[in-house]
């Protein structure tokens, strides 16, 4: 199993191992300042779109695509 990054409906970050990884992931980016529980995912993640979910395969997103600093 393991787990990535999305944002809105495209997948934007490498497989993680766990669910927490992938978090820990995007937290180290700057995408998210804290680490949501599992009784607040929707509050600032979801907010800014972004969410993890199970993926079957590993990906490597595009070398010239870029994640915008700030996402509103």
């Amino acid at each position: 199993m393991a787990y990535a990054l999305f944002y809105q409906d495209q997948r934007i970050g490498a497989a993680a191992p766990s669910e927490l990884e992938a978090w820990r992931r995007a937290l180290r980016s700057g995408l998210i300042t804290d680490i949501p529980d599992s009784d607040h995912r929707d509050v600032q993640a979801s907010r800014r779109g972004l969410y993890v979910k199970q993926v079957d395969e590993d990906f490597e997103p595009r070398s010239d695509w870029n994640l915008p600093s700030e996402i509103s």
